[in-house]
This record gives C-alpha cells, structure tokens and sequence, in this order.
C-alpha cells in the first residue's frame, strides 16, 4: 500500500518522469502533471494527499514567472504543499513559506532541485506526518511523545521544576497542541511551539507577576543569551542556514550579539514574541506602543536576525 498519493507539477518533462520514478521507489503513489494546465484539471477533480510543485510552470527561463506559487495558493490550506526549484533565492523562499491565503505560508517547504536526493523525501515525512498528527492519528501522537516529551520534559527540569510537575506541564503542552494543529506546517515549526510554550508554563512558574529589580514586568525580564541557550530552539532557528558549520557556543554568541545589537525597542520585541510566544497585543500593552508598531518592529527585527543567519552559512 502507497504511503501516500501526491501530485507532481512540472513543465521539464524528463525531470518531472525521473522525480516520479524516484518517489515511486520511496514508496508513494504518483500523479504527474506536465503544464500548468495539467496540474489545475488535476487539483480539481483527483483525489490527494500532497502537492509538488515547481516554482515556474510556464517558463523556465523568466525569473518573474511563480505561476507554480500562484497554484499553490488555489489549493486548500488543508493540503500539504512543497514548493521545488532550480534556483533558490530570498524572494522564492518568502514567497513559499511567507504569508498566503489567511496569513498562512503557502507551503509547507521548499526544496532546491540539486537538493532533491538528500531533502524531498524526509520533507514528505515530515509533511505527512504533521497531516497524520491533524487527524487525530493515535500512532501519530504516539510517535511524536516519544520523539519529543523527553526534551520538555529534560527543559523544565534544567528550570528547576520537579519531574511530576515536569511531566504534567509536557502532558498539557500536547494536549493543547492536538487541538491547535488546525494546518500543515513544519515539523520544526511545531518543535519550536513546544518550547515555545515550555518557556512560557516555566515563565509562569517560576516569577508569576512578579517584578525585576529595575521595576519591569516578567515579560521584559528574559535575557536573549539565555533564551538562545535553549539548544531545541535555536538548532531549529538556524539549522537550515549554517547547518553545523560552526560550534554551538559560537553560534550562540554570535546570534545573541546579533540580537542585542538591534535598538531596545525591536530588541524585547523580538525576544518577547520570538522565545517566548507572548501575543503582539500584549507586548503592544507591555510597552506602551500600538500594534501596528510591535508588528512593524518584528518585521525590522527579524530581518536584521535572519540577515546573521545567512552570514553564518556562507
């Protein structure tokens, strides 16, 4: 039995014969589409589980052409989707994985063609198994506790909180998960929601209300370096750009440089909703600023914090 049935979408003929031929081998039932065309009839009337598609569907020599990317928007949300291409670059990145139909990414991954071999079947995986976990797949979950509870569980000891309290704290965390999980996504994203949320239930724990010396709320209170300490969340920060290229003390050092360089404002703007998942509402409330403003520092903020993760990979 196929493990799952995807539709591949692209317009280089032997390419797309030769992806089939490899994603067949892996085990997955195969549906092929050589124009766009093609692939909008497909979408429409067959039944699927995951969508391949090629950045440019009608010319592969025009570097304005996203026509792969518009097709993906057409598809439900509900549908995992991997975008493919030949050269990979900042804007096809955003457009794969930035905001889409309701705010959410349009896909669930990208993957350079020369990258194929070692990269598109563990994002299959990956995909598949998010989708397994949204319906409710009982193995699914299983899985997923013993692949992760250990290291939420290992986190809140590190905190100083007691193993049965650990465990209950890791136990409410998934539980709060099944029921969130309403979209594909990452495997990573959802690791970084788990301790995400690990570091806000310690947070609570741990200084409930209360104030720092100088007067300032919990909320303002963390430190970049110790937040980037936590090794789950920063390896899934910044694997994809310096994939293990240097030590991991370095690479902490020089990511928290990189954070505490940014001016004050963006800086707990980017600590609060980045490490700890804290609502842009409630870090506009906390600082005394409009939405609007917390939104437009993170958009600054990150910027500045990816432009260091790209530096450290080349």
């Amino acid at each position: 039995m196929a493990k799952a049935t995807i539709v591949v979408a692209d317009n280089d003929h032997d390419f797309l014969e030769e992806l089939g031929d490899f994603l067949k081998r892996g085990g997955y039932s195969v549906i092929l589409a050589k124009s766009l065309e093609e692939a909008k009839k497909i979408l429409q009337k067959r039944r699927y589980d995951l969508v391949i598609l090629d950045v440019r569907l009608t010319d592969d020599r025009d570097a304005d052409d996203n026509s792969g990317l518009m097709l993906a928007r057409s598809v439900s949300t509900d549908v995992p989707k991997i975008i493919l291409t030949k050269m990979p670059n900042y804007d096809v990145v955003r457009g794969a994985l930035g905001p889409g139909v309701k705010g959410l990414p349009v896909a669930v991954d990208f993957v350079a063609k020369k990258e194929i071999v070692e990269r598109l079947l563990p994002a299959l995986e990956d995909a598949i198994f998010i989708k397994e976990l949204q319906d409710g797949d009982d193995k699914a979950w299983e899985r997923f506790w013993k692949m992760e509870a250990w290291s939420i569980i290992a986190l809140c000891r590190r905190h100083g909180i007691e193993p049965k309290e650990a465990v209950a704290i890791s136990m409410d965390i998934f539980a709060e998960l099944a029921k969130l999980i309403k979209r594909p996504l990452k495997r990573s994203s959802l690791r970084a929601q788990l301790v995400s949320k690990a570091l806000q239930r310690i947070n609570e724990r741990r200084s409930p209300g209360r104030k720092s010396k100088s007067g300032a709320s919990h909320l303002q209170a963390g430190v970049p370096g110790v937040l980037l300490a936590n090794e789950e969340l920063l390896r899934d920060i910044a694997a994809t750009a310096i994939k293990g290229k240097l030590p991991r003390e370095e690479m902490n050092k020089r990511l928290t440089d990189a954070i505490k360089k940014l001016p004050s404002r963006q800086r707990r703007v980017v600590t609060l909703r980045l490490f700890r998942s804290v609502s842009t509402s409630d870090i506009a409330k906390e600082l005394g600023v409009t939405e609007k403003t917390v939104l437009k520092d993170m958009d600054q903020g990150f910027r500045q914090v990816r432009s260091t993760l790209t530096q450290l990979g080349e």
